[in-house]
Order: C-alpha cells, then structure tokens, then sequence
C-alpha cells in the first residue's frame, strides 16, 4: 500500500491555501503582502508557533486564531496596497520631488541613475 499524504487545503486571509506545499510557517506567512520577517516572529512568538513548523501540523483553529489576529492588528493584502497607492498619487497630485520621481518611474530614493535602473529607465515610455 502507498501512503499518500492528503492535500490540506484552507481558506488563510482570503486565499485557499494548500498546507503541504509550503515547508515552514514562515514560508506561508510571507505570501502576504504587508508581512515581513520581523512582524512573523512576532506572530510565530504570540502563537507559541516556531517559524520552522510544518504547517500541516497546525491545527486549523490556530489558523482561524491567526487570521482574527493579523486582520485585527496588521495592515495587509489589498487595503495595504491600495493605502500605498493612495500615497504615491497624493505625491504626484501635490507635485512633490518624490511624487514627479514616481511619474517618471525613476527612483524615487535617492538612488544612482547614471549606473543603475538603465532597464527600468529604458523600458519605460514618454507619452
């Protein structure tokens, strides 16, 4: 007979995610936008959850925990992107250094443009 693992999928801050195909808890949580190392050991801590565990191994009740936690506490996913958008158009509206940068695609920074970003630079159209 071969054993055959059953796929666990869930439903984890509006994604269906499979358990057995991420190798740790801290390769999961990086899927979320707005989620970076230092935020999940926190999490990883509060939760009594290494960032080493297999996620298949957590119970689907943490997950649900986590979730309310990370929806109540942490800006994520869309409504951060869409924050981030909102900021860089009030630049551009208010004609800011960094808001005419962000127009042209160049960096925005302070970063070189005699070496670096030629690909962006060359890509980018002027209409």
């Amino acid at each position: 007979m071969e054993n055959k693992s059953k796929s666990r999928v869930i439903k984890f801050l509006d994604r269906r995610v499979d358990l057995h195909f991420y190798s740790t808890f801290q390769k999961l949580l990086r899927l979320t936008f707005g989620l970076n190392d230092s935020s999940i050991k926190q999490l990883s801590a509060f939760f009594g959850i290494t960032p080493l565990t297999l996620p298949s191994v957590i119970s689907s009740t943490v997950f649900r925990q986590l979730e309310l936690f990370i929806i109540n506490n942490f800006v994520t996913g869309r409504s951060l992107k869409k924050k981030y958008i909102t900021f860089v158009n009030e630049k551009k509206k208010i004609n800011s250094y960094a808001g005419v940068r962000h127009s042209q695609k160049l960096p925005v920074r302070g970063q070189r443009t005699h070496s670096n970003s030629k690909s962006v630079r060359r890509t980018t159209y002027f209409l």
